[in-house]
């Protein structure tokens, strides 16, 4: 279902948004009018498009792909829009199919990742296709057959990406942007058609002959259709043809605004849509050219932090040297479409770019800032437009600084102080201990199952606002329980990783007090997992990895452990090896007696975890446990003593 609130906010900040550009003295009462009218149609489209029916599965129906990208696809079957994965089924733009497969409810994205699922819902992708088997009709629609021979003739990164705006994040190329937090950066790449235009039309003498003109024009409006109705590329032309008639030209600015919003909702409220509109706000709002030039960057730092959680310090200055150039690339990369596509050369400039982005990457320094508030962006976008509207006084300047300041910091204080969160990562371990006010993070195992991404542990790190970890304890040789490690040394600065080290080793990391008791002994690596107790405060943890029966039994038996389980009532135990039965027998789990355990495991092709058997210790003992089962992050908060499945 689609989040009827972000749309409320989004045409709410259109309103505004279109009245700080638009409003005058004159006609402000039919402009105002104009506006609520086009918020209220915006919002009956998001009320009639937020349910969709109840189907289980699809057999044998005809199908239309409407979105292809390269990882997954959009099929419209019975005016209904379904997701499909793309990896393998290399569908293209207008396909027609006949379908068989079972429908299911979108996947729950893990909430500190990008919400690939809002996304859908704001495409009217409420479900998809699973054990999906597709045959090809006998005829597709026009663009179908345009992108099957574009694509035979001109199968190219740079071509896709500039010139058909087809984004691929797996491509080294745009890989580098999206690290160096400047994909926004692509957001205009349908534009590089557009720049060929105005280059036409400083032509000496061309106005002359109009009529080649129009046709050329026409030829544009041709080439937004083949592009999927490109929403950048479409406000343009609006502007151009509004400006071509005297009675329309006063209204050029407001249409193109409005009618791109009023054709494709669903495209309000989106990345491309807010960066776009924060540019013109205030390119109309900012009166001389060169403070316009200096400080759109600066003015889109806010926007960043909140889709990216980190800000590069030299972004200002990247967006000001390469948005040119890049649209220089644009054009460069079309005409050479134009005149054959030379692959060779665009391996070359391939290369080249590479190269270039590689040492701006080195150049660059990011610092994570973590997950923002929206009302409190929206806040300040709101005193930067207040901001604009006085007069350029240092006094002035001062007082918005320090409101700015002010918003960041009353943000970061909501957020929570002391936690630990166990991570949805499937069959896989990944726990993270973290303390604002200590400027503390520890790791207890980065692993992930199959199936799961090894940069979530990272993802997580870099939602929170974290730039450097004090410790990551491994607990055993298992991939499933380090498989992450490589990705966090790589991103963020890591004082410590422990592996397995003298028995009964004990450790102070600034408020925790770590004891690490290990079986030497034991033949298998599961039962040579590192055990580990966290001590702080008045709390008490216990990781256990992977041990099973064998190292149990061994703790059971070892003075030293029991000694040390005795001074303190455990808190919260970590399941030992995702819940199996080959782990937490009842004598053991009952010595422990912790009042919560955490499963991080699920359901996945042949294993099963956790086990019937676990679970009925857990409740015969009336301990309470916790799962994530594949799709449940599980916070506990020390501050407040609160438990919440997210």
């Amino acid at each position: 279902m689609i989040k009827s609130q972000n749309y409320w906010i989004s045409s709410l900040a259109i309103l505004c948004t279109a009245g700080s550009i638009f409003l005058n003295k004159r006609h402000w009462k039919r402009t105002l009018l104009i506006n609520i009218i086009i918020a209220a149609a915006i919002l009956l489209w998001v009320y009639l498009n937020q349910n969709s029916k109840d189907i289980v599965s699809i057999t044998n129906q005809e199908g239309t792909v409407i979105e292809a990208k390269p990882s997954y696809a959009i099929i419209k079957v019975n005016y209904q829009n379904y997701y499909v994965s793309n990896y393998h089924l290399n569908l293209i733009l207008d396909q027609r199919v006949r379908i068989n497969g079972n429908v299911e409810i979108l996947s729950k994205n893990h909430y500190f990742t990008f919400q690939f699922q809002t996304y859908l819902n704001h495409q009217r992708v409420f479900k998809q296709i699973k054990e999906i088997e597709i045959t090809n009709q006998n005829w597709h629609y026009l663009r179908y057959y345009f992108y099957q021979t574009i694509f035979n003739f001109a199968d190219h990164e740079l071509i896709h990406l500039f010139l058909f705006n087809i984004k691929d994040k797996s491509q080294n190329f745009q890989s580098l942007i999206q690290n160096l937090n400047l994909s926004h950066l692509l957001n205009f790449n349908s534009l590089s058609i557009w720049g060929l235009w105005i280059l036409i039309t400083k032509i000496p003498n061309i106005n002359n002959h109009q009529n080649i003109l129009k046709v050329l024009f026409s030829l544009l409006w041709i080439w937004w259709f083949f592009l999927n109705y490109s929403w950048v590329l479409m406000r343009f032309l609006l502007k151009a043809t509004f400006k071509n008639y005297k009675k329309l030209k006063p209204w050029s600015n407001f249409a193109s605004f409005w009618v791109p919003c009023l054709l494709f909702p669903s495209y309000v409220g989106s990345n491309g849509f807010w960066y776009f509109t924060i540019c013109y706000l205030f390119l109309k709002l900012l009166k001389r050219q060169r403070v316009k030039i200096s400080l759109i960057g600066l003015l889109l730092i806010p926007l960043k932090i909140y889709y990216d959680f980190q800000i590069n310090l030299l972004s200002p200055v990247w967006d000001f040297i390469l948005a040119p150039f890049l649209l220089l690339i644009n054009v460069i990369v079309t005409t050479t479409f134009i005149f054959g596509a030379n692959p060779v050369w665009l391996n070359g400039l391939e290369l080249w770019l590479n190269h270039l982005f590689k040492i701006v990457g080195w150049l660059s320094y990011s610092i994570n800032i973590g997950y923002q508030d929206f009302f409190g962006v929206f806040l300040i976008y709101m005193i930067l437009i207040l901001w604009c509207s006085f007069q350029w006084n240092w006094k002035y300047q001062l007082l918005w600084l320090i409101l700015v300041g002010s918003i960041y910091l009353i943000i970061w204080l909501m957020k929570p102080s002391h936690h630990l969160e166990m991570l949805n990562v499937g069959n896989g371990n990944s726990f993270i201990y973290f303390n604002k006010y200590k400027n503390l993070t520890v790791l207890f195992d980065c692993g992930v199952g199959k199936g799961f991404s090894k940069q979530l542990p990272s993802q997580y790190l870099k939602y929170l606002g974290i730039n450097k970890i004090d410790a990551i304890f491994i607990s055993h040789n298992h991939e499933d329980h380090f498989n992450a490690l490589e990705n966090l040394q790589m991103k963020f600065y890591v004082k410590n990783v422990y592996y397995r080290i003298g028995n009964f080793d004990e450790l102070i990391i600034k408020n925790l007090t770590i004891k690490i008791f290990n079986n030497s002994l034991a033949k298998s690596e599961n039962n040579k997992s590192l055990v580990i107790i966290v001590d702080f405060a008045n709390t008490r943890l216990l990781f256990t990895g992977d041990i099973e029966r064998v190292t149990e039994n061994y703790l059971m038996t070892n003075s030293e452990f029991l000694n040390y389980l005795r001074l303190r009532r455990l808190d919260i135990l970590q399941v030992a090896h995702h819940g199996s039965k080959t782990s937490s027998n009842y004598d053991f789990i009952k010595l422990l007696n912790p009042r919560m355990g955490l499963i991080s495991g699920m359901y996945y092709q042949r294993l099963k975890f956790p086990d019937q058997q676990t679970l009925n210790t857990f409740k015969s003992l009336n301990i309470v446990y916790y799962i994530t089962e594949g799709f449940k992050n599980v916070r506990i908060n020390f501050s407040s003593g609160l438990v919440k499945v997210l």
